[in-house]
């Protein structure tokens, strides 16, 4: 059982002002939802987008919370310990590093940061140390895993609290790296402040999240704060073909390397070859390697892979025979119902310049491939998100799509046939449809004479794909990738893109 430690311990590297109660409380744990308060633990108001912590003291005190930590000054009938600090999600992420006991000064930790590309280098990575022989964590977006353990994600980048947690299983079982994805949101929360980060990684910016950060800019400051609090003896490493790479590293204290393709990079790598199922690659003079990730944007997230590796470890050659045996990515430009006679692809990609890249990877292979007749692209957009990607994305699906079948994603509170209705405004922007483009275009002839579709009922879409097209075609079903379930409304269903594949194939003669 941990040993519990005083506020005023838990406190020490945090400026505050005692405004009631004692400061040499014991603590138990540390909370921030008032509902999982238990008798002893520090309660955290966290002002959040949606609710502000504050407002559930009383509940938390009434649940037995043995002190509060607050940024708005208040005042308690009864003589509960009440400490006021500038910011408590701040205060969170320090209190929790403490409380753990500094877990990430054990570690070698790796963040990755950009727009595209963060879980699929984060899990590569975790992959290829532990080939190595380097036991390893990571925090991603389909999973985290304590070695050989595998632990469910909701987020990201989890809360403060949850990653000093689990960097402390992992310090507790021999783990001698961490990989985690860093997003934009976490950054602006403070989810990984006070973290020593080892290496830090950007991939690229491109337009994504612009629901929650006001303007791209914004969206680019909080990236940067990963760069922004390297120490001098961490690695940056940066895609030198992103034009913000150099924003990224202005005035950061790291040593910074480089990898790309188009650029001169420490890292400089070659595709030599794609198919659907892998790729021929040649990084700096290094003898060529075949992978099992398809296309130019894997070329991209292995040479960071490769270079943190060649950074970190003194494993030298061995890491391109590593890279040879790396499995694909859960939805992630993976391949489903191989074994049933289709080219069937589900990806995650839900930003105009993810669909931009799988798309063009798809137009590659099928010019290798002659068997693949048209790219088809069952995609639609998440609703209650941005809704400026929705029309950019239209237009790049019916641009580099052979066949496009617009559906749903996530449709959240907002009425699919909207989400739809902005999708295609990008698509079909020459024409003068004013609102109800939707059901307009629905009513007109026009979709039936071109090669785009509209299903809302995202199953019925992805069957009807199946069914005409996957015999001869290769068809991306875009947008959710590794999820397994479906919000519309505020109400999250089960439903797996995967799953709905294979049985559909599975029972249809």
């Amino acid at each position: 059982m941990k040993a519990k430690k005083t506020l005023q311990a838990l406190l020490c590297s945090l400026p505050y002002q005692l405004l009631q109660g004692q400061i040499d409380t014991p603590i138990s744990d540390i909370c921030f939802d008032s509902r999982k308060v238990q008798a002893g633990d520090l309660y955290i108001g966290i002002v959040g987008t949606a609710q502000d912590g504050h407002e559930f003291i009383e509940k938390a005190i009434a649940n037995g919370a043995a002190a509060i930590i607050c940024q708005n000054h208040i005042q308690l009938e009864n003589h509960i310990t009440v400490v006021k600090t500038e910011d408590t999600r701040h205060a969170l992420a320090l209190i929790s590093q403490n409380y753990f006991d500094y877990p990430d000064r054990d570690l070698c930790v790796v963040g990755v940061t950009g727009t595209n590309g963060k879980t699929t280098i984060a899990t590569l990575l975790y992959q290829l140390f532990t080939h190595c022989g380097l036991a390893s964590g990571l925090l991603s977006t389909i999973e985290n895993k304590i070695k050989d353990q595998t632990l469910a994600s909701t987020l990201t980048t989890p809360d403060a609290y949850s990653v000093y947690a689990l960097m402390r299983e992992m310090v507790s079982v021999g783990c001698q790296y961490c990989f985690m994805e860093v997003s934009s949101h976490a950054l602006a929360q403070k989810r990984v402040a006070g973290i020593e980060f080892n290496c830090a990684i950007f991939t690229n910016i491109t337009r994504d999240h612009l629901n929650y950060h006001a303007t791209f800019q914004e969206y680019l400051y909080c990236k940067k704060l990963l760069f922004d609090h390297l120490p001098k003896n961490a690695i940056a490493l940066v895609n030198a073909d992103d034009k913000n790479s150099p924003v990224m590293v202005q005035n950061c204290a790291a040593k910074v390397y480089s990898y790309g393709m188009l650029k001169s990079a420490d890292f400089f790598g070659k595709l030599n070859s794609s198919t659907w199922q892998g790729t021929e690659i040649q990084i700096n003079s290094e003898t060529p390697t075949w992978v099992q990730l398809a296309g130019k944007f894997n070329v991209y997230n292995l040479l960071a892979v490769y270079g943190v590796a060649s950074l970190l470890t003194n494993k030298g050659d061995a890491i391109l025979t590593d890279l040879s045996l790396l499995n694909p990515i859960k939805g992630r430009f993976e391949q489903v119902a191989a074994g049933l006679g289709a080219h069937i692809i589900i990806d995650y990609a839900h930003t105009p310049d993810a669909l931009k890249n799988i798309l063009e990877t798809a137009r590659a292979i099928k010019l290798v491939d002659k068997t693949i007749q048209n790219i088809v692209c069952v995609f639609g957009c998440g609703g209650d998100r941005d809704i400026e990607k929705r029309p950019l994305m239209g237009k790049i699906a019916a641009t580099l799509a052979d066949k496009v079948i617009i559906t749903s994603d996530n449709p959240r509170t907002e009425p699919p046939n909207q989400i739809i209705d902005d999708i295609l405004s990008g698509i079909i922007e020459n024409e003068k449809l004013e609102k109800g483009t939707f059901s307009e275009f629905r009513k007109s002839n026009n979709h039936q004479q071109t090669h785009i579709q509209i299903i809302p009922d995202r199953k019925k879409a992805i069957e009807l794909a199946c069914q005409k097209y996957a015999a001869q075609d290769l068809v991306l079903i875009v947008g959710k990738g590794h999820e397994n379930y479906q919000i519309q409304g505020t109400t999250k269903y089960h439903f797996d893109d995967r799953e709905i594949v294979e049985d559909f194939l599975e029972n249809t003669e």
